[in-house]
């Protein structure tokens, strides 16, 4: 651990070169743990120095200051500052980003989660409301004498065929609608739109039913699956605003501040092995920049580089967080594009 001798403010001090004497003197501490090489004339002139009996503007005043000016140069980057910061400090700021990482990761991981599982099912939805749609169609063109060329009996055996999977799946749809509705109830359902489930059991002589009797049967189960197929899918769109609604604005920013914090990390890991770690305001700064620039990279559609040609939204959100310069220089480039067209126009106006 480097030497921490926070020396404190000296009521004596008379010249502003005077605070340059207690940082060269930490530096020397510094410089003689690490083992870094120093002239014996820096050495004397630095250690039997003392701002009180030192003239500045004299010619050992001056030759002091070159001495303090090389001890400097020596021991960069590492200056008096990070050196009196010191382990402790950097420990206390990697606790800091310990616990704000483990705050977001606890919003960011739920609702990854819940939206992943949302998505989920509402693809699954939509699938099975297209195939139900079709097989309803299907159905409907069996039972039409008109449309279907295949004899009764045929015809009937293809309805007994289909009837029990266009129950299924409507069963499924309904099902998955209901686990929707949990996960997030921010849509009323009336007793009147909840679908029924009673009648989504077939009778069991469904295969000695004919054709009038089959057509009955699927004529009341399609009435029902309409139903089910209403509150499927106003389900499925009422929840998909919401869900759209967090995961284009709020997730991105939560991402690109975790990629923030990912990029303070590293960096804070760099200037502690390099023994330059200071506390800075920067480090503020960043994280708002991070948050504001994973609100809008959303905004932006044609936000690509060659290599995230294959990243979904969320990790481009990450990668804003954590270099947010690659969102500048975009936002630079597409400035640029516009001055570039706008000076033609400027050019005929005065012509």
């Amino acid at each position: 651990m480097p030497h921490d001798p926070r020396p404190q403010k000296s009521e004596a001090w008379t010249s502003p070169y005077d605070p340059l004497l207690d940082d060269a003197k930490v530096l020397l501490h510094y410089a003689v743990q690490a083992g870094i090489p120093l002239e014996q004339p820096t050495i004397e002139a630095i250690a039997t120095a003392q701002p009180t009996k030192i003239d500045w503007s004299s010619a050992a005043g001056s030759s002091l200051l070159g001495q303090i000016s090389r001890l400097i140069d020596k021991t960069k980057p590492v200056t008096a500052a990070s050196v009196r910061t010191g382990v402790r400090a950097a420990h206390a700021m990697v606790t800091t980003y310990r616990k704000s990482i483990i705050s977001l990761a606890s919003v960011i991981i739920p609702l990854s989660l819940l939206f992943f599982i949302h998505n989920g099912l509402a693809d699954a939805i939509s699938q099975d409301v297209k195939n139900n749609n079709e097989l309803a169609v299907s159905i409907t063109s069996t039972l039409n004498p008109s449309i279907s060329s295949l004899d009764p009996k045929a015809r009937l055996v293809q309805v007994v065929r289909d009837l029990p999977v266009f129950a299924s799946t409507t069963r499924a749809i309904a099902g998955r609608a209901r686990i929707l509705h949990r996960m997030m109830p921010f849509f009323r359902i009336t007793d009147e739109t909840r679908p029924d489930t009673d009648f989504l059991e077939l009778p069991r002589n469904l295969a000695e039913e004919d054709l009038q009797g089959a057509t009955k049967i699927f004529e009341l189960y399609l009435g029902k699956y309409q139903i089910t197929r209403d509150y499927a899918t106003r389900i499925r769109d009422m929840n998909g605003f919401t869900v759209g609604a967090v995961s284009n604005i709020k997730l991105p920013a939560l991402y690109a501040l975790l990629g923030a914090y990912a990029f303070l990390l590293r960096q804070l890991a760099d200037t502690l092995r390099a023994n330059t770690f200071t506390n800075s305001e920067i480090y503020s700064e960043r994280l708002i920049i991070a948050v504001i620039a994973g609100m809008v990279v959303g905004l932006f559609s044609n936000f690509s580089l060659p290599q995230t040609a294959g990243l979904s939204p969320l990790a481009v959100a990450f990668l804003v967080g954590y270099a947010s310069d690659v969102f500048f220089a975009f936002l630079d480039t597409l400035l640029r594009a516009f001055t570039t067209k706008s000076t033609p126009t400027e050019q005929g106006r005065q012509s």
